[in-house]
């Protein structure tokens, strides 16, 4: 298990080198006063000043970060947005105009990893793209008659950080951009080749097919679906590029079928990222 989670931890993508659009990092329950009264719980909220680990108790901010967890800094390193999968929030710890209840699946962040993702929008300083899964259950699902979880579609919104004296709007929001029973989170980019667009990949739920998404100026485009690999079951995991964007690794560490645990299962190809496409 330590080697896997080093293995882990040594793929993890950076967003923009030589930026700092990683640079806060939110965890915990939401702040305030809890169910039952009295009791308190907070959010720890992670900064890099001058490269090093700052740590910073928010009693304010009425969201909690428990899986789903996208946060975006500006190239300074400044704090601009930050969404659960539920709500988009502000620099002021409150909710973006336009911003709450982003899904149907009701109030309240989405508990799965990796259900939002959020990124500059190449050649706007202001504007943020954000992509984000709904959530559904079945039962049964399959022959077996267990509950699984699946992300119906992928959606996008777009935010104006000029908006607002700076705090931003949600512009639009709720564009579907594949609409397909796709595996629960695991939404990942890199940047593209010519070093100012995005690609981001979506997998399709116990199958080998992957979705590829550019990102560009002009804005969100489905460039279509590949077959690569074998098929494998699918659970809650992650998914992430290498650092310089060669490679790609998705690995389902837990099944849903809770009678029946299983091992993680872990998938690595390389990647072209003037295609969009996997191989190898």
């Amino acid at each position: 298990m330590k080697k896997l989670t080093l293995f882990i931890l040594t793929i993890i993508p950076i967003v923009a080198v030589c930026q700092r659009h990683d640079n806060t990092t939110l965890l915990g329950y939401k702040g305030g006063s809890f169910s039952p009264p009295g009791d308190i719980f907070g959010i720890s909220v992670l900064t890099f000043p001058d490269g090093k680990l700052q740590i910073e108790e928010n009693f304010d901010l009425g969201m909690y970060f428990d899986a789903t967890n996208s946060i975006l800094s500006d190239s300074n390193g400044l704090l601009q947005m930050y969404t659960n999968g539920g709500d988009i929030g502000t620099v002021q710890w409150d909710i973006m105009q336009n911003g709450a209840d982003l899904t149907d699946d009701g109030p309240g962040p989405n508990i799965w990893p990796q259900m939002a993702l959020s990124l500059p929008k190449p050649g706007n300083g202001n504007r943020i793209i954000l992509l984000y899964g709904d959530e559904e259950f079945f039962w049964p699902y399959g022959p077996d008659g267990i509950v699984w979880v699946v992300s119906n579609n992928l959606y996008a919104a777009e935010i104006d950080m000029s908006l607002n004296n700076g705090l931003g709007k949600v512009i639009s929001r709720g564009q579907m951009v594949i609409e397909d029973t796709l595996s629960i989170g695991k939404f990942t980019a890199t940047k593209h080749a010519n070093g100012r667009d995005w690609w981001l990949l979506a997998h399709e739920q116990f199958s080998n097919r992957y979705h590829s998404l550019l990102i560009d100026p002009y804005g969100i485009h489905n460039m279509g679906s590949q077959t690569v690999g074998t098929p494998y079951d699918d659970g809650v995991g992650q998914a992430c590029f290498s650092p310089d964007g060669a490679h790609y690794v998705i690995m389902d560490g837990v099944d849903f079928d809770t009678s029946n645990a299983v091992g993680c299962s872990i998938n690595i190809y390389d990647f072209d990222r003037c295609t969009g496409m996997l191989f190898n």
